[in-house]
């Protein structure tokens, strides 16, 4: 038996009574029928739909009415809600078939990892997948001081006040000034 024909034997239907949510239970009966075909046929055959649950028997006037009914609020409410009960139906079908999965060891290797992620991840116990990048700019002192002295000059910043004393040598030095070269035969 295929899984969606299992899910939909699980699954409320009009001849299974079940209690209804809110938005189904807000419906009249030949909406909530509408509903239940549209689910029943598994597809977005609003005509089809609008005709089985009883609106009429003519293919061409049911076809504008079953869209305009298929789009109201409290259908389209009650269509979700039905949904997500055919979908908790199915839930432990799912995972009894996932983990069968996950434990055929002659199965295929990709499906079998992707199933252990996913019966691990809904377990508690999420897979996480670090990534780290390093990013390394290697700079000599000149270079550096030369970039944060044109950054600086971008943001129209001091760029000594940045710098402080990096690249600066402090010495202390007079100026000798060259006037006559009297008296300095015995330095040359």
């Amino acid at each position: 038996m295929s899984a969606s024909k299992v899910i939909a034997k699980s699954a409320p239907t009009r001849d299974h009574p079940y209690k209804m949510g809110p938005a189904m239970t807000a419906l009249n009966d030949r909406r909530r029928e509408f509903v239940m075909a549209l689910l029943e046929q598994g597809d977005d055959n609003y005509t089809r739909a609008y005709m089985a649950a009883g609106y009429t028997t003519d293919y061409d006037s049911a076809k504008s009415a079953a869209s305009r009914l298929a789009h109201e609020p409290a259908v389209q409410a009650a269509i979700a809600e039905e949904s997500r009960a055919r979908l908790q139906a199915g839930l432990l079908m799912s995972v009894s078939a996932l983990i069968k999965i996950a434990g055929d060891e002659q199965g295929n290797t990709k499906d079998r990892l992707t199933a252990i992620r996913m019966v691990m991840d809904r377990g508690g116990l999420p897979v996480e997948t670090v990534s780290t990048t390093k990013h390394v700019v290697e700079l000599d002192d000149k270079a550096l001081i030369a970039k944060v002295k044109g950054l600086a000059a971008e943001l129209g910043l001091d760029a000594t006040k940045l710098l402080g004393s990096a690249g600066v040598v402090e010495a202390e030095f007079t100026e000798v000034v060259k006037e006559t070269s009297e008296g300095l035969e015995d330095v040359l």
